[in-house]
């Protein structure tokens, strides 16, 4: 899976991950981060790079509601398309569908999927 150095991650996030074991190299660990949006809606986001693997989950600050999970297997890749305080967005990559994940200034999925032969 392709993704994003740790830096690029802390600064999306504004967080620091924690890791399932800090003796191992990220690429090959397990990163959570949690993070809200300001706008009340709170993040946990858990990758395991190695693995192609990528959880979010999205929940109301307010109510501890879930508003979202997603558990994507079989990632190719991983891209940072906006980091910006205004504007926070990711686009994941597989081999069947693209989907761009909004995180600020309010969680949105958009998905396309591919055409595959």
């Amino acid at each position: 899976m392709k993704i994003p150095d740790e830096i690029k991650w802390l600064s999306l996030f504004q967080a620091e991950p924690q890791l399932l074991d800090e003796d191992v190299p990220y690429y090959y660990n397990q990163a959570k981060y949690e993070f809200t949006n300001g706008n009340h809606e709170k993040f946990i986001v858990t990758m395991t790079p190695s693995y192609s693997e990528l959880k979010l989950e999205a929940f109301s600050s307010d109510t501890n509601e879930l508003l979202g999970l997603l558990d994507l297997k079989n990632i190719v890749a991983i891209e940072i398309l906006a980091d910006r305080k205004e504007e926070k967005r990711i686009m994941i990559t597989t081999p069947y569908w693209v989907m761009k994940i909004d995180l600020v200034p309010r969680y949105k999925i958009f998905m396309n999927q591919l055409l595959v032969d």
